[in-house]
């Protein structure tokens, strides 16, 4: 059984899958499940799922995270930078350091260890389960004045980066992302 589909920008478990190809009217009735007809052409990155609340798709953008990543960032901390927490796995040093700051301008609390090849493998598994790269460009609440802001970038051996931030609003596994980031810098990140 495969991991349920959770959507990306608004967290619901309710998604269809793609059809894709030339279907006869007939065949629909076989079908099981919620599903979207994707159409005839089928683009290299064309959207596996459709979210079912608010139409987001997903799925189709491949990414290969074996062996491109140079360094991988993700920080958390209050609005005004407080209480923030920094994980930063460097690829090429073989190192993952973690840093808590108490304020904007204190002195960090820096622990670094060996980033084996066992925490690269969990590093890698987790930003594949959490559907990073589906991840949208910036999540928002603005109806929170005060609260968590984030964000979570990738460098590439190439010198292409991806960058995801939010504030006071999180992709659909967010909680599994940082229970995850938690066990690799074995400290808390949330």
């Amino acid at each position: 059984m495969g991991k349920r589909k959770i959507c990306p920008r608004c967290g619901s478990n309710a998604a269809s899958r793609f059809i894709y190809g030339l279907i006869h009217p007939d065949d629909l009735d076989n079908i099981r499940g919620n599903y979207v007809l994707g159409g005839c052409v089928i683009e290299e990155d064309a959207p596996t799922t459709q979210c079912d609340t608010c139409a987001y798709r997903w799925g189709g953008k491949q990414l290969n995270l074996q062996g491109d990543i140079s360094k991988f960032t993700a920080r958390t901390s209050d609005c005004w930078g407080f209480g923030a927490i920094q994980i930063e796995a460097d690829f090429q040093l073989g190192t993952i350091t973690y840093s808590q700051f108490e304020g904007p301008f204190s002195i960090p609390e820096i622990k670094q260890s060996i980033f084996t090849n066992n925490k690269k493998d969990l590093l890698i598994h987790t930003l594949e389960y959490s559907d990073f790269i589906d991840w949208i460009e910036q999540y928002k609440n603005n109806m929170v004045i005060d609260g968590r802001q984030w964000f979570v970038k990738l460098e590439f051996t190439d010198g292409s980066v991806i960058e995801k931030s939010g504030r006071n609003a999180y992709p659909g596994r967010w909680k599994y992302f940082c229970k995850k980031l938690s066990e690799l810098a074995n400290a808390t990140f949330s």
